[in-house]
């Protein structure tokens, strides 16, 4: 049994290692515009290995991670929040609805130009980004389970004193 993880482990290996064997063989022959685009990739393994090493690549990663656990925790709250209301008040639910369902069908990329004018190319501009990709079905998510919750448990939890 071993022996025949071993051999398919072989096989599942060798496409991987054609394909960077010819992607180096392409880029050192330069059969492509410019080695800034299409680098060999050992020029890439040592540029990760220069960058893991120095710290930078660190250091990015931390930014970047913290730029999309703020926007992902400031969509969260908000969509949870307006949904849990729109989910139990149908005054809300038809007051925000239309709004909601003209603005939700926009891409997060497409917000980019409107955004870029509103908070400038900056920090806020990336997180502002996630939190509309976080926000739309955190809401669209909460008010459906709320409405679709069986009207039996809710008076069941009402009868026991929730």
């Amino acid at each position: 049994m071993k022996r025949y993880k071993i051999f398919k482990l072989k096989w599942e290996i060798i496409p991987i290692v054609i394909f960077l064997g010819i992607w180096e063989t392409i880029a050192r022959l330069d059969l492509t515009p410019g080695q800034f685009f299409f680098p060999p990739f050992s020029t890439v393994i040592t540029e990760f290995w220069y960058l893991t090493v120095s710290g930078v690549l660190g250091r990015n990663f931390l930014s970047s991670l913290i730029r999309v656990l703020i926007g992902f925790l400031a969509g969260s709250i908000a969509g949870l929040f307006i949904g849990i209301i729109m989910g139990w008040n149908n005054l809300a639910n038809k007051a925000l609805n239309p709004i909601i369902s003209l603005i939700y069908p926009i891409p997060a990329l497409g917000w980019l130009p409107l955004l870029m004018l509103w908070f400038g190319i900056g920090e806020i501009l990336p997180i502002a980004i996630i939190f509309i990709c976080s926000f739309f079905p955190i809401l669209y998510n909460t008010v459906t389970g709320i409405k679709n919750v069986n009207k039996n448990y809710i008076y069941a939890a009402r009868t026991l004193g929730a």
